[in-house]
Parts: structure tokens; C-alpha cells; sequence
């Protein structure tokens, strides 16, 4: 057994996902580049995204619905 494969899944650095598990900005919508976004990662593995403007603005929901297409919160990343 090779201590670099995993059985039956082929090579890949242990740090990035899955090709097919990375999402793309039309899956995700306007969190996708948005400063307020934080990605949490369960214990599972499920990644989420979820608006830290909700913390302190009652009008956001912590976990939105996605793709997110409107947001008056939105603030692009720099």
C-alpha cells in the first residue's frame, strides 16, 4: 500500500478539497466576494456561508439561502 494514495480515490494534497466540493461564484452568488462572508467547515466537512453582518444588524440572517443574487448589506472584498 502507498502511504501517499488514498484507497481508492487517486492523489491529492490533503488541504484542498475535491474538485467536484469547490463551489463556484454562480453557486454561491454575492457571499462569494463579499467582505462579510465567512466560510465555517463542520465537523463533516460541509462547508457553509455565513454573513457576519447578521451579528450585529437583526435585518441578515446568519446563514443565507444561496446563490445570494441581491443584498443590501453587500460590500465587495478589496
Amino acid at each position: 500500500m502507498n502511504g501517499d494514495r488514498d484507497e481508492g480515490r487517486g492523489t491529492r494534497d490533503a488541504s484542498s478539497p475535491p474538485p467536484f466540493l469547490v463551489p463556484r461564484p454562480q453557486s454561491v452568488g454575492l457571499c462569494f466576494t463579499c467582505r462579510w462572508t465567512r466560510l465555517v467547515t463542520s465537523r463533516r466537512g460541509s462547508t457553509f456561508y455565513r454573513c457576519a453582518r447578521a451579528e450585529v444588524d437583526p435585518r441578515f440572517v446568519r446563514y443565507p439561502e444561496l446563490p445570494k443574487l441581491a443584498c443590501d448589506g453587500y460590500e465587495e472584498k478589496s
